[in-house]
């Protein structure tokens, strides 16, 4: 094994290779307990084997060797990989890096590649190459190492960069700060919980366990298009005996649902959801989201949708916030450019609106009475709002244009 048997190869002039992309869930504990031994500096908690091979690799180049690996794009902005961006910026000066941002180019593979080439000479006062891959585009410029940051490499040309830096600088406001983050329900399995009005009526299933469901696909910034899908949400059953409906349709999948690791160790019963969440959460007002979108859809939900664990939602807003604002907010052209700037992309026209990064990503807030009166006006008028706030030229709302209509 390369990564754990200690085997003498010598040193190398150059070292070009593909590491193998191996998930933290599909890779033994025993395993991941020696790479942590070993490659502390790269790898932990949820991190990626393939990070192990950069410190590996530059254990085996000679001094001023040429490390080139075509690995997996997401250790640029990967929550786990902070250790890795900061390894690669300290020990070596990058000398290219090419990001397909999101497109994939090998057949059956579904990993968004990128090709880095780094120099085994520690200092980042350096510029390298940059190329990115854009639908049918190509942009290509020199970059400063020194700038890249450990949190994440937001690589932007300079007119971009400057963009973002004077809303991020602007903001005043970071959204943990005003609200909490929390992921829908897991079922286990969606099949035996997720019904519709046919198999309601069929097998009379008891009313009161029923909640409307909504996936990532029904939500939408203008609205939420419900498909009368409903979730037996079975957390409520106290005894199986005041439900005999509900038990005797589940029994159909009473193999499969005992089968879940919760059930099996004792932490769930055969019956109950794999993760219910808290049911309040749901039934209150909130802010819903895709976990993955081409686009920022938030949407105000009255309606008390349950939801599925690809759909992410806003709540327990903090008390002087006012809640269309930060809603006009979220989808407005500015701030979509703004947060696909340090999002994940895990597709050609895809991101990812996961906690971590939204959590992080910051907003304006004015006087609350402002922010009433500017929602009043509705969308056109957040959008003049903060061009106005931002100081955002002709030229810089082309650049958000072409961010939200082409990436």
């Amino acid at each position: 094994d390369f990564l754990i048997n200690d085997i003498n190869l010598g040193d190398f002039d150059i070292i070009v290779g593909n590491p193998p992309y191996v998930g933290h869930k599909n890779t033994s504990a025993e395993y991941k307990k020696g790479l942590y031994e070993k490659y502390s500096d790269v790898f932990y908690d949820k991190a990626d084997i393939s990070y192990c091979f950069f410190q590996k690799g530059k254990s085996l180049l000679k001094y001023n060797g040429i490390l080139s690996f075509i690995t997996s794009r997401y250790f640029l902005e990967a929550l786990y990989a902070d250790r890795l961006r900061e390894y690669l910026k300290e020990n070596f000066s990058i000398v290219s890096l090419s990001d397909f941002s999101g497109k994939t180019t090998f057949k059956n593979a579904m990993v968004s590649p990128t090709v880095i080439t780094l120099f085994n000479l520690a200092g980042n006062n350096n510029q390298f190459s940059y190329v990115k891959y854009i639908n049918d585009e190509i942009e290509s410029f020199l970059y400063d190492q020194d700038k890249l940051k450990n949190t994440g490499w937001t690589i932007l040309k300079d007119a971009d960069e400057q963009l973002f830096n004077r809303i991020n600088a602007i903001s005043n406001t970071f959204i943990k700060d005003v609200c909490s983050i929390r992921q829908g329900i897991i079922t286990g399995l969606d099949k035996a919980f997720i019904v519709d009005e046919e198999i309601i009526k069929n097998y009379n299933i008891e009313e009161n366990l029923l909640k409307k469901w909504i996936k990532n696909s029904n939500i939408s910034k203008s609205d939420i298009k419900y498909n009368n899908l409903y979730l037996i949400y079975t957390n409520l059953i106290d005894n199986e005996k005041n439900y005999p409906n509900t038990i005797n349709y589940l029994s159909r999948f009473k193999e499969k649902l005992s089968n879940r690791r919760e059930c099996k160790i004792g932490y769930r019963k055969w019956y109950e959801l794999q993760w219910g969440r808290i049911q309040s959460d749901f039934e209150n007002p909130k802010i819903v989201f895709p976990y993955k979108s081409k686009s920022n859809n938030f949407c105000y939900d009255e309606e008390g949708y349950f939801c599925s664990a690809d759909v992410y939602f806003m709540n327990n807003l903090r008390d002087n916030i006012n809640h269309q604002y930060l809603l006009n907010y979220l989808n407005s052209n500015v701030f979509e450019f703004y947060f696909k700037c340090v999002a994940k992309k895990v597709g050609s026209n895809l991101y990812e609106y996961y906690p971590n990064k939204l959590n992080n990503a910051k907003l304006y807030l004015p006087l609350e009475s402002h922010a009433q009166n500017i929602s009043d006006l509705g969308k056109i008028s957040i959008e003049l709002f903060l061009k106005k706030m931002f100081n955002i030229t002709e030229e810089e709302v082309n650049i958000i244009y072409k961010y939200n209509e082409k990436r």
